[in-house]
């Protein structure tokens, strides 16, 4: 999480206008994260994050993208995965939009993020992430995967500075892996972003799982990658 857009107190009750959580007490922008905009609030009751999603910084979660991953959300929750609840506004809507932004609302997840990770952590975390794949199965929607092969020669000829050596050598072990890319492992549904700045943990436990905007269908090894390559160093 980061924040880009910045707001004043004014301008901030704006976003709550359609929205019946009372007075504003409190906010101030999250640093984590690289992506979109989010800040931390709290009104006399409860505590919430705004995010707001940028659109020349995240211009593949768009529309139908940002529909699947707030339906993905609604349906894990009914599955009682630990995934934080996007409210709905006064008008029956989560996706909302303000300044040709849009933006969601979700509760305050209550936990810490895991400072020192250990063996627990990473337990906990396969636990957590098995029960996503399996609970995911039911989920009938679908969505590409926006940073698997067939995306990389596009990354590496807009996305990344590169010298002219490590841009041929990129593209030699590219065409290799796709001659080599296997077929038939077990996929579903990933989370793709599952970094421990996206896991909250209470008295040893993952009480929050966030950011499933990145959130598609891929191989589910695409996931362990990911954890083995976030988590399992020191």
């Amino acid at each position: 999480m980061a924040y880009y857009t910045k707001i004043n107190k004014s301008e901030f009750k704006k976003y709550l206008e359609n929205y019946s959580l009372g007075n504003l007490y409190y906010f101030k922008g999250i640093d984590e994260g690289i992506e979109n905009t989010n800040y931390f609030f709290r009104t006399k009751s409860k505590e919430f994050v705004l995010t707001i999603y940028e659109n020349k910084i995240t211009e593949r979660i768009k529309g139908k993208n940002l529909i699947f991953f707030i339906d993905l959300v609604n349906f894990l929750r009914k599955e009682k995965f630990p995934s934080p609840k996007i409210l709905y506004n006064n008008n029956n809507k989560q996706l909302n939009s303000y300044k040709n932004k849009q933006f969601t609302i979700i509760d305050f997840v209550n936990g810490k993020l895991a400072k020192k990770i250990n063996f627990q952590h990473c337990y906990e975390l396969g636990k957590t992430l098995a029960t996503l794949h399996k609970k995911s199965l039911k989920f009938k929607k679908k969505r590409k995967n926006h940073f698997s092969l067939n995306e990389w020669d596009k990354l590496i000829k807009k996305k990344i500075k590169l010298s002219k050596n490590n841009f041929f050598f990129l593209k030699k072990e590219i065409k290799y892996i796709k001659k080599n890319w296997p077929t038939k492992l077990p996929s579903g549904i990933i989370h793709g972003d599952l970094f421990p700045d996206n896991v909250f943990f209470k008295n040893g436990k993952i009480v929050g799982i966030i950011d499933l905007s990145n959130a598609c269908n891929d191989f589910f090894c695409y996931d362990l990658s990911i954890c083995i390559n976030s988590w399992c160093y020191e």
